[in-house]
């Protein structure tokens, strides 16, 4: 069982469920969509739903895989905290928000 690569996706935490960016990345490789999605959303289910998490899949040569979630990216917290829904059209020039120390 050798690795194949390495490939990462971006989830929602709980409720994956099949769609295209998975089937893209899963299927070129032999990797069951719905079992993965299964695997995920059990692993998942301490977070709140909807949370986009990080994951890395390393796919083995037997079709087999392995896969780590990591946390969301700091800028998503920031967003979250600073209630914008997108960052900024021209960054460094444009602020959308503001966070404080207390928040």
């Amino acid at each position: 069982m050798s690795v194949v690569g390495r490939f990462r996706l971006i989830v929602p935490a709980a409720t994956a469920k099949p769609s295209p960016a998975i089937g893209q990345t899963l299927g070129p490789l032999g990797i069951n969509m719905m079992q993965f999605c299964k695997e995920f959303n059990a692993r998942t289910a301490n977070v709140r739903p909807e949370v986009p998490l990080q994951v890395t899949i390393v796919p083995l040569t037997d079709r087999s895989y392995k896969f780590s979630i990591r946390a969301p990216s700091n800028i998503w917290f920031l967003l979250r905290t600073a209630r914008c829904p997108m960052g900024s059209e021209s960054p460094g020039h444009q602020s959308v928000g503001n966070v404080t120390l207390k928040e």
